[in-house]
């Protein structure tokens, strides 16, 4: 897989943006930008960041002026009237989700950040599209500005950088292929800008303008500056949830489960995550999984939320196993952790912020994933002895299936693991402590003035990291790999990469079938004819 995504960047990189910029339109070249970053962020090529993509975007930002539309300008720059004061911190975001990770943050950095003024810019999203909870709970302490309207993306990085202007510090909660703000802080002047590394260990473009980043775990930040071009990397201690001091009793988990319509005799099992949080793989496959403990112990509920119950995997399960249910995104969790008698991660991706939040919120004990991964793996996140004790690390599925049912029948078990949780949690993550945590990675950024600088090619990594990050691909075979890159690969591109796989050994037997497939819709389609 990884040398599958590495072929297949490379090749794009070199001869559709590389070598064919000179023959491109200014903005084509970056579709192709945003479309390569896109591709390589969710299905990993051994590259966490990429001077040859990054440094074409630094130098139009260098040259931002001559790549402007000027005619269109003046409009593009009318809802810039709302920012009329200097604030102290622009946030900028490509979108926010009603469920997503990087949404939760940001709401909770606005929210703990009292006496701070704030500036929310979304590059490529309306406002009436944003979450509820930015336009009613913070917003008296929130201006926000969308630049979807204007269509050039250089116009945007332009207004984008005339908005910084009026901002004391700019932090980056974009997406990992938003050209806009990297264009838009292409440049020795202004305040400085902190990226939120919120795609962790994935590909993404800003190292090139980022001052400090920061990230969620210890793991991560270290991760940051071994792999990718950054000097200054923070962890933030912080939790994206509400809540966490208000005690819940265990006894009340029956009232919850009637409240939510959900049968109160049965053993309650949670997931949350989206959609690509349950791409199988070679090694994982989580309803499968679901199937197997829905065999082996009766009276037992899944509920899988995230996914809707429209999606054609779900639709097979949901036909097969009527005690699997999919419940589509849900904004607010807490009544489900607080009905849920077992959290499983999402697998093969599971999501930090859910495992650890799903505990002190509603007491529901979780089974970590199993298997020996390095990447995807929140067992020092816990800190629980008691659950180091009673489940620990699962080498396998089985091992994994047998302490399911070693919890489900230990409730008091069950409920002392979820209880140490809690406590270390809550005394770790207290409200002073996270509004003092966020205080201080402003406070940081003092004394740093913005510097910009061009980074190198990027680094191939094909070391374990690399190989399990790859597994985890959203493209897992060759037909949805190859479709995603039609709209630019002719012919004669897709038989040079296809033989690229072949000479590396990549899907042999795939690549046969792949090519065989091809000719044999040719063949039908000339019959057809004749």
């Amino acid at each position: 897989m990884l040398k599958r995504n590495y072929i297949l960047y490379n090749y794009f990189l070199k001869y559709k943006i590389m070598k064919a910029r000179n023959s491109l339109a200014h903005e084509e070249t970056l579709r192709r930008i945003v479309f390569i970053s896109k591709f390589t962020w969710r299905n990993h090529s051994g590259y966490y960041s990429d001077g040859r993509i990054e440094n074409i975007l630094i130098e139009y930002g260098i040259n931002l002026e001559k790549y402007i539309d000027e005619q269109k300008l003046k409009s593009d720059m009318a809802d810039v009237v709302k920012i009329e004061k200097k604030c102290s911190v622009l946030h900028i975001a490509t979108e926010l989700y009603a469920a997503g990770g990087h949404t939760r943050m940001l709401y909770q950095f606005v929210k703990r950040c009292e006496g701070v003024k704030h500036v929310l810019v979304l590059t490529d999203q309306n406002i009436d599209e944003i979450p509820v909870l930015f336009k009613t709970n913070i917003e008296s302490n929130l201006t926000i500005i969308s630049l979807k309207y204007i269509k050039s993306p250089f116009n945007r990085a332009y207004v984008l950088r005339y908005i910084s202007e009026f901002c004391e510090k700019v932090i980056l909660h974009h997406h990992p292929y938003d050209v806009v703000p990297i264009m838009a802080f292409s440049r020795d002047k202004g305040p400085p800008v902190i990226l939120d590394n919120h795609s962790h260990s994935w590909f993404w473009l800003g190292a090139s303008v980022a001052d400090l980043v920061y990230s969620y775990s210890e793991f991560h930040r270290d991760f940051a500056l071994k792999k990718r071009p950054v000097s200054n990397a923070y962890f933030l201690r912080c939790t994206d949830a509400d809540d966490i001091d208000t005690e819940f009793i265990w006894d009340d988990k029956g009232s919850f489960k009637l409240k939510l319509g959900l049968d109160p005799n049965a053993f309650c099992v949670i997931t949350v995550g989206t959609p690509e949080k349950f791409i199988p793989n070679a090694n994982y496959d989580f309803l499968k999984t679901a199937e197997r403990i829905l065999i082996k112990f009766s009276n037992v509920e899944i509920y899988v939320i995230g996914v809707s119950d429209s999606t054609k995997i779900s639709k097979e399960y949901k036909h097969n196993y009527k005690k699997i249910h999919f419940l589509g995104t849900i904004v607010d969790l807490k009544d489900y952790y607080k009905a849920a008698d077992v959290y499983l991660e999402a697998l093969p991706q599971p999501s930090g912020g859910v495992t650890i939040a799903s505990t002190p919120i509603g007491l529901c004990c979780p089974l970590l994933k199993y298997g020996t991964s390095l990447i995807f793996n929140n067992h020092s996140l816990l800190e629980s002895k008691l659950y180091d004790k009673y489940v620990g690390y699962l080498k396998n599925e089985d091992e994994y299936l047998d302490k399911f049912g070693f919890i489900m029948n230990n409730p008091e078990i069950r409920r002392h693991i979820a209880e140490e949780i809690r406590h270390n949690y809550v005394k770790r993550y207290s409200k002073e402590s996270i509004c003092e945590s966020f205080k201080r990675l402003l406070d940081i950024t003092d004394d740093i003035g913005h510097l910009v600088s061009k980074i190198p090619s990027g680094t191939y990594y094909s070391d374990a990291d690399s190989v399990e990050i790859a597994y985890n691909s959203e493209l897992q075979d060759i037909d949805s790999v190859m479709n995603y890159f039609k709209v630019y690969l002719n012919k004669k591109d897709i038989i040079i990469v296809i033989v690229a796989f072949s000479i590396n050994f990549v899907n042999l037997a795939e690549n046969i079938k792949y090519l065989l497939s091809r000719i044999m819709c040719k063949l039908n389609s000339f019959l057809v004819k004749v």
